[in-house]
């Protein structure tokens, strides 16, 4: 009696367990692309602004690489999320730096800063294919994605990496949207990380491929700590891994701004220990 009563348990256990993978496997099923693409954008939806530096190689063909460092800003501001990125080194690129404004329902507006010229460049939706600073994005990459610009695809789900995937591909609506035909996204199940995403030219050619690697937990959200974009085109390869990241502190507006853009790297004072911060990490 007692022996059946406990089969009759674990079968009732493992029925609970499996109707509960079920409904999870079916909700993760009925999410369409679109919907998956938003999770993915909207994912750090509580973080007010975040602060990183990160090092930058620039690795040709022949293996030889050039390494780059910088600052990126990046806040909410009333139309959405803004972004500046301000380089520390080499001498040669110190002190350049872009300031990405989202808009909401239209282009975001660019700014590329050129110190040796004391130019402020406006980046024209012509040039949003033009590499960002000698790498492997584009312009059209440091823009926050207005996704009524595409229509979405659903693939079957794919393990990339070891994580187990949803797959999506996305197609610009109106073909001057885009620098890109096409795009195809793995995007994590659980959190709704991007692991990686191909890109492809307007004639089909795939161009490149983005892979966002060594994933780390905050305490509110989780980050790739190395993305790696490997250009098939030219065999050329960008790599970007953070030294350092902080969290909601308290980043006013007016430091995402042409004025901020313009100003020397040595002005910049936040967050207040930055430049502690800056000589604890290893530079090019």
């Amino acid at each position: 009696m007692r022996q059946q009563m406990k089969n009759k348990l674990t079968v009732f256990a493992v029925s609970i367990l499996c109707a509960a993978h079920a409904i999870a496997s079916a909700s993760a099923q009925e999410l369409s692309a679109r919907e998956i693409a938003e999770r993915t954008k909207n994912r750090p939806g509580y973080i007010h602004d975040e602060v990183t530096a990160l090092a930058m190689d620039l690795i040709n063909s022949s293996g030889q690489t050039r390494s780059r460092r910088f600052l990126r800003y990046q806040g909410k501001t009333g139309n959405g999320k803004d972004t500046l990125i301000k380089f520390l080194a080499p001498a040669d690129i110190e002190n350049t730096g872009t300031l990405n404004i989202e808009v909401r329902d239209d282009d975001d507006t660019q700014y590329l800063y050129l110190p040796a010229a004391r130019k402020l460049r406006r980046i024209s939706t012509a040039n949003k294919d033009q590499s960002w600073v000698g790498s492997d994005f584009s312009f059209e990459d440091l823009e926050e994605l207005d996704l009524d610009k595409f229509d979405f695809g659903l693939d079957s789900p794919e393990v990339i990496e070891g994580h187990d995937c949803f797959k999506y591909w996305m197609k610009p609506k109106d073909e001057d949207d885009s620098i890109y035909g096409k795009q195809v996204h793995w995007v994590k199940k659980q959190g709704f990380l991007p692991i990686r995403a191909d890109y492809y030219e307007k004639d089909g050619t795939l161009l490149k491929r983005i892979f966002y690697r060594d994933l780390r937990d905050t305490s509110k959200i989780t980050y790739a700590w190395t993305i790696v974009v490997e250009n098939v085109k030219d065999s050329h390869r960008t790599e970007l891994r953070r030294e350092w990241l902080l969290i909601d502190t308290g980043l006013p507006e007016h430091l995402l701004s042409t004025r901020q853009l313009e100003a020397p790297i040595s002005n910049y004072k936040h967050p207040g220990n930055l430049w502690q911060l800056l000589s604890r990490a290893p530079g090019p």
